[in-house]
Order: structure tokens, then C-alpha cells, then sequence
């Protein structure tokens, strides 16, 4: 018998590698399948004079039944969502570039624009900060007189704002990648977990000895589906309410590559010959500009990390919950931890 289950299951989503087919067709075939194994283990009920067997195929059979209107109703959900709900939040979520879709999609271009939006403020950083500084950090100063040579490097103290700023900028490549994690789940939610693991979910439910497992399938579809997106777009909404401008970068000058110095000047925003304080000082200040700091501090940690992770623990207590509903107890602590 359950060698006959695995061939059912692996047939019904067989289907799944036909990227035209919908859920709702793997879901009725899966619902079909285990309607098929119900009746077939009815007639052998009656081959072997089995009453109890008889009753429990019967009262599976119930539950096909409500199958049939968990797909009714989730088939209602994505239509309303799609046609009435995406379209209006993406553009209030300045989701540029959408034409009303799913509510998937939606969040999938928020989700992608705020990636981005991190990833061009990480060039400019990098560009018109970090860069000059590390250069200016290795200006030094060499004289010769009567074969002797000495080298002193003047601008050696900027090395310590260069420092903090490559590994700010290290951290905020890591603030990228969770974003464009968000991404790629939004993604895995809309290829895998939908039109995958529901109809496999919908075919376990349908079994009294696998009805906890079909439940948690269907929660973690249903969650990952309607709840993350939502969530994703909700989340952006509340970073933008406080209207946090662009970072304003300071202008750093550091001679470029094929400068040759000619004499005791050198051109840029400080010179190695000259032994004043106030070059680093200059751009220790530079660094902690409030109107640089503080804007990347909001929207790589509170618009991108923050808001990721309030996004994976609603998810995730969307997933317990329905969990409960569709037969299933599930303990998600640990996956409450890792998010």
C-alpha cells in the first residue's frame, strides 16, 4: 500500500514540470488520485470482510470532500488578491514598472527595488568615500639627500576612518544579499511552494495516517504564497513612512593614479610633507556625517534587515497557525530562531 501511495504522488506531480499547467489542475489530479486509493481500499474492504477498514475509507472519503472546498476557497483567495488587491498596493508601495498580476509579482519588484536601491548606494559609497580614502590613507612622502633616503607616511592616520568605512560597506554587501534572499524566496514561494507542495500537501491531507503532514505542506504553501508577499509589501510600506532622505556624501579629493609630484604639494585633501592633525580629523568627520550615516543605517538595517526578518516571523507564525487549522501542530521555534 505504500509503495501504491509514492507511485501516485510521484505521477501526480509529474505534471508539475509543464510550467503551462496551474495548481488548481496538479491539486483536482491529486484530489482524484487519492479519491481512487480511497475507493479502491472501500472494494478491497469488502474483498477481505473488513468493517473497519470499510468505515475509515468511508470517513477519508469525508475528507476529500473538504479538500474539494479548501481549493474552492484558496482559488477564490488568489482571483481576489490578484485582481483587486495586487495592483492597488504595488502602486501604493511604489512598485514602478508593475502591471496589475499577482500579489507575488508585486513583492517581487518592491523586494527587487529595494535591492537595488542598496546595491547603487554601495557603488557611490564605495566610489566617492571608501576609495579616496584608501588611496590618501598610502600617500607618503620620500626625500633623498647625499644618498640617504627617508620616507614618511604623512596621511597614515586617514587609515583609520578607511578602515571603519571598507568594513561598513562589508556589512552592508552582507545587508544585500539578505535582501536579495527575500527575493529568491518570493520567487521559490511562487515556483515551488504553490503549485508544488500544495497539491502534494492536498494529497496527504486526504489520509488519516498522513493528514498532519498534508496539513503543514498546505500551511507552509498558503503562508508562503499569500501571507509573505503581503508582508513584504506592508513592511516596505511602514520603512517609507518616515520619509528618510538620500544619503548625502561628502566630496573626498585624492590625486588620481598618474599623478606625479613635482614638488612639496600634492594635490588632494592632504599632503604627506605637511604633519597637521586636521587631515584625519577632516575625515573622521567626513565619515561620521549624520546625513551619510544615518539614512544607510535606516534602509540597509530597518528597510532591509529589519523588515526581512519581522517578514519571516510573520510568515512563520502564519505557517503555526494554519498549521492547527488544516490538522497539523507544528513547533517552529527553531525556524523562528534561524529567520
Amino acid at each position: 500500500m505504500k509503495r501504491l501511495l509514492m507511485l501516485l504522488v510521484l505521477f501526480s506531480l509529474s505534471f508539475a514540470a509543464d510550467g503551462e499547467i496551474g495548481w488548481q489542475v496538479l491539486a483536482f489530479i491529486a484530489v482524484f488520485t487519492a479519491l481512487m486509493v480511497l475507493l479502491i481500499l472501500y472494494m478491497f474492504s469488502y474483498l477481505v470482510d473488513s468493517r473497519e477498514m470499510r468505515l475509515l475509507a468511508t470517513q477519508e472519503i469525508y475528507q476529500v470532500a473538504v479538500v474539494l472546498i479548501f481549493i474552492v476557497l484558496f482559488t477564490t483567495i488568489q482571483l481576489t488578491l490578484d485582481t483587486y488587491v495586487s495592483g492597488p498596493m504595488a502602486e501604493t508601495f511604489h512598485a514602478t514598472g508593475f502591471t496589475p498580476g499577482t500579489l507575488i509579482e508585486a513583492a517581487q519588484i518592491v523586494s527587487q527595488g529595494v535591492a537595488d536601491y542598496q546595491w547603487d548606494q554601495i557603488e557611490i559609497l564605495s566610489n566617492d568615500v571608501t576609495m579616496p580614502l584608501g588611496t590618501l590613507a598610502s600617500l607618503s612622502g620620500t626625500c633623498r639627500f647625499l644618498g640617504t633616503t627617508l620616507s614618511y607616511p604623512g596621511c597614515m592616520g586617514i587609515q583609520i576612518p578607511f578602515s571603519s568605512m571598507v568594513f561598513a560597506t562589508n556589512v552592508m554587501v552582507s545587508a544585500l544579499l539578505v535582501q536579495n534572499s527575500q527575493t529568491m524566496l518570493l520567487g521559490l514561494a511562487q515556483s515551488f511552494f504553490f503549485p508544488v507542495l500544495l497539491p502534494l500537501g492536498i494529497f496527504l491531507r486526504c489520509f488519516q495516517f498522513t493528514r498532519g503532514a498534508g496539513g503543514f505542506l498546505i500551511a507552509i504553501a498558503i503562508a508562503f504564497y499569500f501571507v509573505y508577499p503581503g508582508a513584504v509589501l506592508v513592511t516596505k510600506g511602514m520603512a517609507d513612512m518616515p520619509g528618510i532622505d538620500d544619503p548625502e556624501y561628502p566630496s573626498i579629493s585624492a590625486p588620481s593614479s598618474d599623478y606625479d609630484a613635482g614638488g612639496w604639494e600634492v594635490e588632494g585633501d592632504c599632503n604627506p610633507f605637511d604633519m597637521k592633525p586636521s587631515y584625519t580629523t577632516k575625515q573622521v568627520n567626513n565619515v561620521l556625517n549624520d546625513s551619510m550615516i544615518e539614512p544607510l543605517l535606516y534602509y540597509f538595517f530597518v528597510g532591509g534587515l529589519f523588515t526581512t526578518m519581522l517578514n519571516l516571523l510573520i510568515t512563520l507564525s502564519a505557517v503555526r497557525g494554519l498549521a492547527k487549522i488544516f490538522g497539523a501542530e507544528v513547533d517552529i521555534s527553531g525556524l523562528a530562531r534561524i529567520s
